[in-house]
């Protein structure tokens, strides 16, 4: 029966790596991955507390009270086929206006253990009476791609070069990563698009093969828990990511308190991101200068083999885009 789980795996594994579809460009990610779920940005994550298979789907959504605001999907997969070999499968599916960029992620992890004792409980999360420690190395392939649809705009000339919707950028990327998971600390160090390729769509140069040069996106993240005897347990995190191409930087930090109880459990938390990058703006005839910094609350249940979390970001600072946050909505399913 396992041999037969592992080859269905491997097959869905193929079948995804050989399909054709696109992923978004260059810019710094959201905190999604503080829905435990980490996969989102470290490919040497997926499988982690995990014994079988496991799904989570997202949606964000910005500024609800403007027309065609942004609005992103996102779905992982994740599979152990063996103690220490995982797939996992990730894409996302952005829209902002006339503008789409999706993708599609193919990963393999390979988990070292170091010590005895190996993760065997459809439990989602650890507790302190778990003693896991393990290395593992990530590594996705997928395809990538921009497209603006032009085909409702009106123009004053019938010229076929800007009537047309075939304005698109695709190409292949690799992401490499490394973790370090305990059931009390945890670290992560991960390299996006350590090498892209034009593919045969693409307005790109088809002469460039696998440019490393001015595209990375870095990570780098922490994770410590704290356990008490009552049933609370508190996890202190921060995450740092850089952008290759535009030179931003954002920092998060982020503190999640949880509370045990007999079927699962609830966590409360907020985060707080500094972004690097500033505007100059004037607020009643006074010029400043304003950072890209935000509060992000968010609440997260435990139940069983489902998870569900909830998010809302509240942009700081005198000049905002539209009256409302981002929302973000996760559900997750380990059967």
């Amino acid at each position: 029966m396992k041999k037969n789980k592992f080859f269905v795996g491997l097959l869905f594994f193929l079948t995804c790596v050989s399909t054709k579809i696109f992923a978004q460009g260059y810019r710094l990610y959201f905190q999604e991955y503080l829905a435990e779920n980490l996969y989102l940005i470290h490919p040497a994550m997926a499988g982690v507390n995990l014994s079988n298979t496991r799904f989570n789907f997202g949606t964000r959504t910005q500024w609800m009270d403007l027309e065609n605001s942004p609005q992103t999907q996102f779905a992982t997969f994740e599979y152990q086929a063996s103690a220490q070999n995982t797939l996992g499968v990730k894409f996302y599916n952005d829209i902002n206006g006339y503008h789409q960029q999706t993708a599609l992620y193919a990963t393999y992890v390979y988990r070292i253990y170091l010590n005895d004792e190996i993760w065997n409980t459809r439990r989602m999360y650890p507790t302190k009476n778990d003693e896991i420690q393990e290395v593992s190395f990530g590594l996705s392939v997928g395809s990538q791609s921009r497209n603006l649809d032009s085909s409702s705009w009106r123009y004053r000339t019938n010229d076929p070069l800007l009537t047309t919707n075939e304005t698109q950028d695709g190409f292949m990327g690799i992401n490499v990563g490394v973790a370090y998971v305990s059931n009390r600390f945890s670290a992560h160090v991960s390299v996006h698009n350590i090498a892209l390729n034009p593919n045969k769509n693409s307005s790109l140069n088809e002469t460039t093969v696998f440019d490393t040069v001015g595209f990375k996106h870095l990570f780098a993240s922490l994770q410590y828990e704290i356990y008490t005897d009552s049933g609370w347990n508190f996890e202190p995190s921060v995450l740092w990511q850089y952008l290759e191409k535009t030179k931003e930087t954002a920092f998060d930090s982020s503190l999640k308190v949880y509370r045990l109880f007999p079927r699962g459990r609830l966590w409360i938390g907020a985060a707080f991101r500094q972004n690097n990058l500033s505007a100059v703006v004037r607020n009643n005839n006074l010029t400043q200068t304003q950072y890209d910094r935000h509060w992000t609350p968010l609440f997260g249940v435990n139940f069983g083999r489902l998870k569900f979390a909830y998010q809302y970001s509240i942009p700081l600072g005198a000049i905002n885009m539209g009256l409302g946050g981002i929302h973000f909505f996760n559900l997750g399913f380990q059967p």
